[in-house]
């Protein structure tokens, strides 16, 4: 993104994009992650919503984006991220060292309920697909 945001030259142009992608709907996607719902509910609640809000809408005064907008392999991409240590984070990035520790202490498990949480109950965005149980 920053790559990107390097081309935009001016205010106005910034504008123009906003404007642009503000229209633009979420396209629909297929769940993949799967997850322990009330394991991922009592975490959201516990580690994620004073941040990124009840309904995950995300909190732009604190510059929190929305994670019900997000398909769910992206988010549990970046949690790893963050709870591994590849996504560092600067001490001055008051954001990403709130993310590392709300992060911490949570299992590879915890963090696949708390994905499947939100794709289940928070996305905006309608599945192609409702994913069923894991097959046998």
């Amino acid at each position: 993104m920053g790559v990107a945001m390097a081309k935009v030259g001016t205010d106005e142009q910034l504008a123009d994009l906003t404007r642009h992608f503000s229209k633009r709907k979420p396209k629909p996607f297929i769940r993949v992650v799967r997850g322990d719902i009330p394991v991922g509910r009592a975490h959201y609640a516990t580690r994620c919503a004073s941040c990124h809000g009840t309904k995950g809408e995300g909190k732009p005064e604190i510059q929190s984006p929305p994670v019900n907008v997000q398909e769910d392999w992206f988010l549990l991409d970046q949690l790893r991220k963050y709870a591994n240590g590849q996504r560092t984070v600067h001490p001055r990035d008051a954001g990403g060292v709130m993310m590392k520790a709300a992060l911490a202490g949570l299992s590879p498990d915890d963090l696949r309920s708390v994905v499947a949480y939100i794709a289940r109950d928070l996305t905006v965005t309608p599945p192609l697909q409702k994913v069923g149980p894991p097959k046998k």
